[in-house]
């Protein structure tokens, strides 16, 4: 059960969507300016790895397989279902675990990044890039986003007593993850059942 330190820790679901509509719309500013005011493949500038271009993206990350029509369509339908799976995963462990700003950030800033890929890729048919770094591909706003939420989120695992991220293979570890894995698949599928359900009545009133 949730202990008052912790529900006072939360955001609630006003403040979480709120975040998630600020970051969505940064997203999407931050892409508009640069498509309207930087020519595709323009180096404005980059100094020390990092700068700023613009690059169309029609294929998954580091813009793999752009060859293919049929990428943009799966890769939407991917991060739908990535979506789903992620709010079940949220909401999984704030009922075996606890509910705090950081696990409610990560998950905010995860569900930012989904909104901002997929609106342009259903809107656009590609996604607009423009960030240079050291690493791989040109990222965007919600690229960044993404990183940010896994840091949170790996945070939040190495902070909570009742998490254990001990990566090793021996039986008893396997039969505790194997658990745990069984649980979320009971919730999940409670979940979706309750989902449905209140559709089947809504549509009866």
């Amino acid at each position: 059960m949730m202990s008052k330190k912790q529900n006072a820790q939360s955001l609630g679901k006003l403040g979480v969507s709120g975040l998630i509509v600020l970051l969505f719309a940064f997203d999407q500013i931050t892409k508009y300016l640069v498509a309207n005011s930087v020519n595709i493949g323009e180096v404005v500038f980059s100094k020390w790895g990092f700068g700023l271009t613009y690059v169309i993206n029609r294929g998954f990350t580091f813009h793999l397989f752009e060859q293919y029509e049929a990428t943009i369509p799966i890769s939407i339908i991917l991060k739908i279902l990535s979506f789903f799976g992620i709010t079940l995963a949220y909401r999984f462990y704030k009922t075996k675990y606890r509910s705090n700003r950081l696990i409610a950030f990560s998950f905010i800033f995860i569900i930012a990044a989904f909104l901002g890929n997929v609106w342009d890729q259903i809107i656009l048919g590609y996604a607009r890039d423009f960030i240079i770094w050291p690493g791989p591909g040109t990222p965007n706003l919600a690229d960044v986003y993404i990183n940010i939420a896994v840091i949170l989120y790996f945070i939040e695992l190495a902070k909570n007593p009742e998490t254990d991220l001990n990566f090793s293979f021996d039986k008893k570890t396997l039969k505790k993850e194997y658990g745990v894995l069984k649980e979320f698949v009971k919730f999940s599928r409670d979940e979706i059942k309750l989902f449905f359900k209140k559709i089947f009545y809504a549509k009866e009133d």
